[in-house]
């Protein structure tokens, strides 16, 4: 630690404090090293926005005016600063880095453009999106996705045709955020491409056309040899909801791949059809552990009132793997007459078993449980089923009558565990809209990692599920 503080007093000798956001500013206009401006201005990059506003100079005219150094790295660094901070007050300065000479500080900008979002940039985009550097055209059209003006979408469509993949594979992308009806047919020439990359973009903007014909071209795609371009069509096939996928997505089940296991799950529980039922209890039975956090929110979508007898006939499955399986998705899926085989499944020789039936009688919510989960707190041999149970107790104390309204006020909960455990079940659960800006801010605001951590998981996982 001493040598590093010598290290930086070498660096700044003429610095009382280094990290000071005002010295930093004064230095970076000062006749200072290439490699010192770089870290001053990474070192601005770390600093809260609290300390900046304090400051008596504004430090975005400051950072501002670095857009025109001489310094190539400086001038883009300085670009990914002012993105970093929002302010579309410099996007005049970080178009102008777009007809720079050296395509390292173009690719800065329009990385930038794309982070500012600015509506203001898109014409300065549309011309990069024919720059020479491929790298250059192919961070335009993700910017221009990102902004969403429509105007942008011929030269988007003429992109579809590039040369390189990694163009090709961003114009798709862009051109799904502009949710264009005109390009399905452009796009299902796409998965057709020889780049497994442009063939995953199409195949995801394709789900989210949500256009019918896309549908058995994407089954088709199932039998791709690479496992990414077949995972993105599991996910779409779950998205568009079309029936006719349940069987290819059945033996998508056996993959040796756990990220298409995983995604076939989630598509099969968005599609809702019983004939996948069988398939899906086989797919507990072999306990991967990753499969099994996720598999009783998919199972719980296929469960209907009129099949409680069924469901209730599982729980006596040899395998332990599919009695907690079931015994959790009876508690995702919300109906009351199972906490009787729920609490007796509390009994189970299987830890797995009663942790399931523990989480369940917590998300069912039912205040009559209280006292039995407060049991399993006191006595259960496993501490991972007597952590859940405390959690549990939590849950069904919540006085709110739906369960993600019950899981976003444990959200506040002083107990981290309660707060880490509703961010993982809204996350499975698929997260609402309504619950997103409650995650959010419990991603950015929550004093303990572990919670911040699975909240933004949460989140993220309304457009990945695979996470």
């Amino acid at each position: 630690m001493l040598l590093l503080a010598a290290c930086v007093a070498c660096q700044h000798p003429d610095r009382e404090n280094p990290a000071d956001p005002a010295v930093l500013l004064r230095a970076l206009h000062a006749a200072g090293t290439e490699a010192q401006r770089l870290a001053d201005l990474d070192t601005l990059s770390t600093l809260p926005r609290s300390a900046l506003d304090a400051l008596t100079a504004d430090p975005l005219t400051a950072v501002r005016a670095l857009l025109d150094d001489a310094d190539p790295s400086v001038a883009a660094k300085a670009a990914d600063l002012l993105a970093h901070w929002g302010d579309r007050g410099a996007t005049p300065g970080v178009v102008r880095l777009l007809q720079h000479r050296d395509p390292i500080v173009r690719l800065s900008a329009a990385t930038a453009l794309g982070t500012l979002a600015d509506p203001a940039s898109t014409e300065a985009l549309i011309q990069a999106a024919g720059d020479a550097d491929a790298n250059v055209r192919a961070q335009a059209c993700s910017a221009l996705g990102t902004i969403g003006q429509a105007r942008a979408a011929p030269v988007l469509r003429e992109r579809l045709g590039d040369a390189d993949a990694s163009v090709r594979a961003a114009a798709v992308g862009a051109l799904a955020t502009m949710a264009s009806s005109g390009d399905v047919v452009a796009l299902l020439g796409l998965l057709q491409d020889h780049d497994a990359g442009v063939v995953t973009a199409a195949a995801e903007a394709l789900g989210r056309s949500g256009d019918e014909q896309a549908v058995a071209p994407l089954i088709a795609l199932l039998r791709y040899a690479d496992e990414v371009p077949r995972c993105a069509a599991v996910i779409a096939l779950g998205r568009l909801g079309d029936p006719a996928a349940v069987g290819p997505l059945v033996e998508q089940l056996r993959s040796h791949d756990l990220t298409v296991r995983i995604a076939t799950l989630r598509a099969l529980g968005t599609l809702g059809d019983p004939a996948a039922l069988p398939a899906m209890l086989d797919a507990a039975a072999d306990g991967n552990p990753i499969v099994a956090e996720r598999l009783p929110y998919a199972l719980a979508r296929l469960y209907a009132r009129s099949d409680h007898e069924a469901f209730a006939g599982y729980l006596r499955s040899p395998n332990p793997n599919v009695r907690a399986a079931v015994a959790l998705a009876l508690g995702v899926a919300g109906d009351g007459r199972a906490a009787s085989l729920l609490r007796q499944a509390l009994t189970d020789p299987a830890g797995a078993v009663r942790l399931g039936a523990v989480e369940a009688l917590g998300l069912l919510g039912l205040p009559d449980s209280t006292d039995v989960l407060r049991h399993v707190n006191e006595q259960d041999p496993d501490p991972q089923v007597r952590e859940a149970a405390a959690v549990a107790v939590v849950l069904v104390q919540q006085p709110a009558s739906s369960l993600t309204q019950r899981l976003r006020d444990s959200l506040h909960d002083p107990d981290p565990a309660v707060r880490r455990s509703a961010a993982d079940v809204l996350g499975f659960l698929g997260v609402t809209e309504d619950a997103v800006a409650v995650l959010r801010h419990a991603a950015e605001a929550d004093t303990d990692a572990t919670v911040a951590n699975a909240a933004m998981l949460a989140v993220l996982r309304m457009d990945d599920p695979t996470l």
